[in-house]
């Protein structure tokens, strides 16, 4: 473990090592971010154990410590989110895609998709927000708030996973983390119902499987699949 990025957001390579006398070690390491984007460079990082075998890492020290762990994790894991914010936006633009959500009375009344996944994003309008939080083991998890505009309204939270966004080997691609959010959507979509949204194709409740199933195929094919003629019937 990189005790400075206890989350694992970067990946860090260790340079030329040099023994130090009590059997630690001395490297330069480079580190790069899960986002492709070069995080830092440590001199003389000190660890002990054998540097070619990690599970026998017992320490990782620097003086940049200060400036590197904690702050980066959530500047790694903010730009996860913003990453998955504009693809979503991006898929909105398709008209099959916003059709999941609401009805063309609720969008006619100000509840366009887009602008509502906006509104979240950025806290706007009393809707409610997005950011990380708990989700009950799921990778995210919509519920109601009473923190609305006028003041105990309906809003929606939607919670990302933030551990199962950021592991670089959970399988997640950028996509599907944009697939996600526009499957909270349709949650927030549904409990924003009594202020006019118009509800959403997504079902609730799917912590069942099989709903839960049913909603993914969904947003997969209306959102995710990019048709380049109509398809019979759509």
């Amino acid at each position: 473990m990189n005790y400075l990025d206890r989350t694992g957001l970067a990946k860090c390579t260790a340079g030329t090592f040099i023994s130090l006398p009590g059997g630690g070690w001395s490297a330069t390491v480079d580190c790069v971010s899960i986002l492709g984007e070069e995080r830092a460079r440590f001199q003389d990082v000190y660890f002990a154990g054998d540097p070619q075998n990690a599970s026998q890492l017992q320490e990782f020290n620097s003086s940049n410590a200060a400036t590197y762990g904690p702050e980066v994790d959530a500047f790694e894991r903010g730009g996860l989110l913003i990453d998955a914010y504009v693809r979503a936006q991006k898929m909105l633009e398709s008209e099959r895609c916003t059709k999941v959500f609401g009805t063309d009375e609720s969008k006619a009344n100000g509840w366009n998709p887009s602008q509502v996944l906006g509104k979240l994003m950025f806290g706007q309008g009393g809707l409610g927000s997005i950011g990380y939080g708990h989700t009950l083991g799921n990778e995210a998890f919509t519920t109601p708030t009473l923190f609305g505009v006028p003041l105990g309204t309906t809003g929606a939270r939607i919670s990302i996973n933030a551990a199962a966004w950021q592991v670089e080997n959970s399988g997640i691609s950028p996509q599907e983390r944009a697939l996600t959010l526009l499957h909270e959507l349709g949650h927030a979509f549904n409990l924003l119902y009594l202020r006019g949204s118009g509800g959403s194709k997504i079902w609730q409740g799917d912590t069942i499987p099989a709903l839960q199933d049913y909603n993914n195929s969904l947003i997969y094919q209306e959102c995710g699949v990019v048709y380049p003629t109509p398809r019979p019937g759509g």
